[in-house]
């Protein structure tokens, strides 16, 4: 760790009620090896200062995987947990480690993260994943992880396509018998969802496998699925389950390296080397996330305000009135059907067209409405320095008049584009292979709605959001 760097204490991110919990999330360090050729472990030691400094100092560190650069080669292992990482062990600082596919990259190399693991990590997992999948109660929280990949399941190491019937038995059963925890966090090394356009195998579960574990996360009021692999910070939700992936431990940092990386900067220049605090409470979840020189570069609160019983209707939003962090609230609701819109518009389901177009910017920077092709509800959006981004929402059953709800919430990213079809359901993130949100989104001066429309629409841009304490 260079000389120059900050060692001021940085106040941690704390629950709002006493029975809350904090802890840190960072991982995907690929480090381990002692004369460092990428500089990972050079990278490690900036960010794991960062953790050094919070004060008071977190409960434990969630890194879910790829800890070291190959866990196959016993050395690396030695070195991470005694030189690398000691630090933590030195202040009690528990690390629930995760398999993945850096760590535990062929079969040969489970015995080899039992040897160090095992005496770190309960001996609690399905049938034959002993150390490599765990379950920890602390009080009122539980924390969950899985195996992932299973080399033995999966030999071509792709990842994850889908929990098979042993672990999902095993993991509906800690998730029962556990369900008086007040805070449940399941981890995996991988995303279920994509991030940032990761879409595909190797990067995140095919979409056939995500319902698998989801349904089991929903069902048992998981509080957030925690990940890393893609080397990013991303939040977004489906039915109401957080996925949290933040795989920034190392990563390209060209404010600080010296050595260059096989594979350049992260994805893109807006994601960054960082820790992520998260703390939980009888409120719900806080996150702020820090990079490598202790800065705070994002944070959230989730649930966002409920702006439901405040919704006005209007043929016209007065966006230009909002503050840039301000959420958007808009209920949609169709006069006559989606069938109806493409026969008076002339146009056919599967020819080539725009978008059937429900609200619109004079200047078209934000266009809303449905794809005459997939019949998906759609957004785009004209982003700074972006271009033109796309987000992908339900399929509509065109027979029906549609009935949307959507919140635009600029604190979570390319997360922050939400649906639900109806108030009893829970919020999920529209899909998108964009990296950025709304941050990068100026608001026109009016979002008007079309004739085949009624909106409703509320915003928080009066209230005093303040910072996350």
């Amino acid at each position: 760790m260079s000389a120059t760097m900050d060692a001021s204490p940085i106040q941690a991110l704390l629950p709002r009620d006493p029975a809350g919990r904090q802890f840190v999330l960072y991982s995907d360090s690929c480090s381990g090896q002692v004369d460092d050729p990428y500089g990972n472990g050079e990278r490690l030691a900036r960010t794991s200062a960062v953790v050094r400094r919070l004060a008071p100092r977190p409960e434990f560190i969630v890194f879910p995987g790829d800890a070291v650069a190959d866990g196959s080669v016993e050395e690396q292992w030695i070195h991470w947990l005694g030189s690398e990482m000691h630090w933590a062990e030195e202040l009690g600082l528990p690390i629930y480690q995760a398999t993945s596919n850096h760590n535990t990259p062929t079969p040969k190399s489970y015995p080899l993260y039992r040897k160090y693991w095992a005496e770190r990590l309960p001996l609690n997992g399905p049938a034959g994943q002993d150390t490599l999948a765990y379950w920890v109660r602390d009080g009122n929280l539980l924390y969950v992880s899985l195996h992932q990949p299973d080399c033995y399941a999966e030999p071509d190491s792709h990842p994850v396509r889908g929990l098979n019937s042993v672990e999902a038995t095993w993991l509906e059963s800690v998730l029962t018998a556990n369900s008086d925890a007040d805070h449940i966090f399941v981890a995996g090394h991988y995303p279920v969802f994509p991030v940032n356009g990761y879409s595909s195998l190797p990067w995140c579960f095919t979409p056939q496998a995500r319902s698998t574990l989801w349904d089991i996360l929903v069902r048992n009021r998981v509080t957030a699925y925690l990940c890393s692999h893609v080397l990013a910070f991303d939040i977004q939700v489906h039915d109401g389950v957080l996925q949290v992936t933040s795989g920034g431990a190392t990563g390209g940092d060209p404010d600080f390296d010296s050595v260059p990386i096989p594979h350049g900067l992260m994805p893109g220049p807006e994601e960054f080397p960082h820790i992520a605090q998260l703390a939980v409470d009888a409120q719900g979840l806080c996150c702020r996330v820090h990079d490598a020189t202790g800065k705070v570069r994002e944070q959230l609160a989730w649930p966002p305000p409920d702006l439901g019983a405040r919704l006005v209707a209007a043929p016209t939003v007065r966006t230009g009135e909002l503050t840039p962090d301000a959420v958007l609230w808009l209920r949609l609701s169709e006069k006559g059907n989606s069938h109806s819109q493409l026969v008076a518009a002339g146009l056919r389901p599967n020819a080539f067209v725009n978008t059937v177009e429900w609200l619109r910017a004079d200047d078209g920077r934000f266009v809303a409405g449905f794809d005459s092709v997939s019949h998906r509800f759609v957004i785009d959006l004209e982003l700074d320095h972006y271009g033109r981004q796309r987000w992908h929402g339900p399929a509509l059953d065109l027979s029906k008049p549609a009935q949307i709800e959507l919140m635009l919430h600029p604190g979570m990213g390319p997360g922050g584009l939400l649906y639900r079809l109806r108030q009893s359901d829970s919020w999920s993130s529209m899909l998108t292979s964009s990296a950025v949100g709304l941050e990068a989104f100026n608001w026109p001066d009016a979002i008007t709605a079309t004739s085949q429309l009624t909106l409703a629409w509320a915003s928080n841009a009066s209230e005093e959001l303040g910072e996350i304490k």
